[in-house]
């Protein structure tokens, strides 16, 4: 598995620089440093890797396409068969990839798809098999993984348009058309919206866990926002200690169901609330939270002054399915002047 991970370098030393590549340089040239020819006849295929396909690299580039292919129809036949290859324990996987050095040499890329590749998709978890019902990882529509590889050789970057021209607009398009079928706005809202690229309606996150610390973190500033008319550049500028100290509060916390995702844990240590930020309500029979208890918990946090960043409600929860009364969990957080979160990633 190690052979796997060729021995790259970002950048040239500057005393390499100036010799230039191995086809400029002359063997006087290179005299004063020994193996540095070979060393740079390594760099020179490492770098190959990323250039533009020429006429003589296409035959082996378009076997390698075609052994990938291979392996991803035989992978997708035997997933149906069973979840986990049978007889293969995981002390047998883990011993396959207990090596931790680095070659030297970078493996060739038909040898890497031949040798290395089948020791960790042969017996890797069969998610999309029949027998394992209820996993919330499943099967893919026949479409995706071409197409994944498709957007993997575009390699854009949404984080500005210079790197991502037309896939930046696609977001935004996409962005919009998810705001609009949940709270409906009117056109013209959404066409200022796709025009100013000062603002966004939202944001795709890479999956569940990252989506809840991102809202949260929405709510989080929102609640302790700049207060410019004394002066108070807002917490995401000045801090917990200082926002606590500017609006009187003792502590900041988040309220929702026990049967939150344990994502929410994370949340509240990464934005700086504690663990013990994080305050639970039981749930009823049908593993709703229960409204009371959360109505409850927000009197006794304003009794404590306790800034409540975001009442939370599970429309899908991971262990049961079940799914919060959102109307009366919204209702009850607007009465309260607090943001409310809903945690959707079960139902997408």
């Amino acid at each position: 598995f190690c052979s796997s991970f060729p021995r790259l370098r970002l950048g040239r030393p500057r005393w390499i620089r100036m010799l230039g590549s191995p086809k400029s340089s002359s063997a006087d040239e290179l005299s004063g440093f020994p193996g540095l020819e070979a060393h740079l006849a390594r760099e020179e295929s490492v770098v190959g890797l990323f250039r533009p396909q020429s006429s003589e690299a296409k035959l082996p580039r378009s076997h390698v396409r075609k052994q990938l292919h291979h392996a991803t129809e035989a992978y997708a036949e035997q997933s149906d068969a069973f979840v986990h290859t049978p007889e293969v324990p995981e002390e047998a996987i883990r011993k396959r990839f207990s090596c931790l050095d680095f070659y030297e040499k970078p493996m060739d890329v038909k040898d890497y798809i031949e040798h290395v590749l089948p020791s960790f998709v042969q017996d890797s978890t069969h998610v999309a098999c029949g027998r394992q019902i209820g996993h919330m990882t499943g099967s893919l529509p026949h479409y995706l993984p071409p197409l994944a590889g498709l957007v993997t050789a575009m390699n854009q970057n949404v984080v500005k348009t210079e790197t991502s021209k037309t896939v930046t607009a696609l977001e935004n398009q996409v962005t919009a058309c998810v705001h609009r079928l949940i709270y409906k706005r009117s056109d013209d809202f959404y066409r200022e919206a796709l025009a100013n690229s000062e603002q966004t309606v939202g944001m795709f996150a890479s999956g569940g866990t990252v989506a809840n610390i991102m809202g949260l973190w929405v709510a989080r500033n929102s609640a302790l926002g700049p207060d410019p008319d004394k002066g108070f550049a807002g917490i995401e500028e000045c801090g917990f200690l200082e926002a606590g100290l500017h609006y009187g509060y003792t502590g900041a916390v988040v309220i929702g169901s026990a049967l939150m995702h344990y994502s929410f844990k994370k949340a509240v240590d990464v934005l700086g609330l504690g663990t013990a930020g994080l305050i639970t309500c039981s749930y009823d029979e049908q593993y709703r939270v229960r409204i009371s208890e959360v109505e409850r918990q927000l009197e006794q946090c304003r009794k404590r002054k306790l800034c409540v960043v975001a009442v939370v409600g599970i429309a899908g929860a991971t262990e049961t399915g079940s799914v919060d009364d959102l109307e009366a969990l919204a209702a009850l957080a607007r009465s309260y002047g607090v943001h409310f979160h809903v945690d959707a990633a079960w139902g997408g």
